[in-house]
């Protein structure tokens, strides 16, 4: 079985059915950790204290004999592989634990716990062959970065927790400086409280304390290029340039962002779903899909290809020749918007 969603992950532990065998992967390790105590948790009526193992430093064959051995105290046994990394094993390495746990009896249950992003489905060598296994033996539970929408209720209810209160807006303007980094964005809100020490968190406050990063959203500038501000546009070109960001990565950013958004306008000409679109373009997060898609909205096919010329463009140059890099951007964002018709 797999369990991809949040929907289908809360049944996972509400339905107190262990499986023998769960593979626990994704893209956020706070979602990792989290989903595992979770399931350690529901686990503990039925199982014994569990056994724990190193996943980076994997010992197949005292994994085989652990999972072989018999509870003295009754009830399953229970053995947590951390860390796991399946790309280290060998082809039959790989092949032999398959087939160990596609036999696992009711006796014995088994979480491998993989390391963050070690487990990709669709490049992996032993990737398909774990799932396929883990499938058939129990469950495998995907846990990549929420999307903003799920994500802000989590941090408020974090804030709140901790005594301070952080608005919707401004919960969505944290994510939107600090990425959905979920374990990021935790530590962030536990900086916020303590520095606001009761009061409500504001905008000036995220500022100030959380230094952000680049890559949190890449559809943060050009969605402001789209609202037609150029002078916020700028100022916030100002503000990551003088945070150390690399004018390349800046400009790499926006013209990927406005890439997804082109694909997701000639999609929307072709009467394409906001899914239909994810699936098309086999998106890895599924609410950069959906943010492109949104955006394209607002502008035609048209315009948002002649956009990402200018962008091509502007990173030909900025990778061969001497102008200034500053200027590069700030041209390139001018006639962008001069294209949106909101350079004002």
């Amino acid at each position: 079985m797999r369990f991809n969603t949040e929907e289908q992950q809360k049944k996972c532990i509400a339905s107190k059915q262990p499986l023998p065998f769960y593979l626990i992967y994704g893209s956020d390790s706070e979602l990792i950790l989290s989903f595992r105590k979770k399931l350690c948790a529901m686990l503990e009526e039925f199982c014994s204290e569990p056994d724990i193992m190193d996943g980076r430093n994997f010992d197949l064959p005292a994994f085989y004999d652990a999972a072989q051995l018999v509870s003295f105290f009754g009830g399953r046994r229970l053995i947590i592989v951390k860390d796991f990394e399946p790309e280290k094993l060998t082809p039959t390495d790989c092949a032999e634990l398959c087939s160990f746990i596609k036999e696992l009896t009711d006796d014995v249950t088994v979480i491998f716990s993989a390391s963050v992003d070690s487990l990709d489905a669709k490049k992996g060598k032993n990737a398909k062959k774990l799932l396929e296994a883990a499938d058939r033996a129990g469950a495998s539970i995907a846990l990549d970065q929420r999307d903003p929408a799920s994500l802000k209720p989590l941090i408020r209810s974090r804030c709140k927790k901790l005594g301070c209160e952080l608005s919707n807006d401004d919960a969505a303007f944290l994510i939107e400086r600090c990425g959905s980094d979920l374990s990021t964005l935790f530590n962030e809100c536990d900086k916020l409280c303590a520095y606001a020490d009761g009061a409500p968190i504001t905008v000036k406050m995220i500022t100030e304390i959380c230094s952000g990063t680049l890559s949190a959203d890449p559809f943060a500038l050009s969605r402001l290029m789209l609202k037609g501000d150029l002078a916020e546009v700028l100022v916030r070109i100002d503000a990551l340039i003088r945070m150390k960001q690399p004018v390349v990565l800046i400009m790499s950013n926006i013209s990927s962002a406005f890439c997804n958004i082109a694909r997701a306008s000639a999609a929307r000409a072709e009467g394409k779903s906001a899914d239909q679109f994810a699936a098309d373009f086999s998106f890895r997060f599924q609410w950069m899909a959906q943010n492109a898609y949104r955006d394209s909205s607002r502008l035609t096919v048209s315009k948002a290809f002649e956009i990402c010329e200018v962008f091509s463009d502007a990173e030909t140059q900025l990778k061969s020749s001497p102008h200034d890099d500053r200027t590069l951007l700030e041209t390139a964002v001018i006639r962008a918007m001069h294209i949106l018709g909101g350079a004002r």
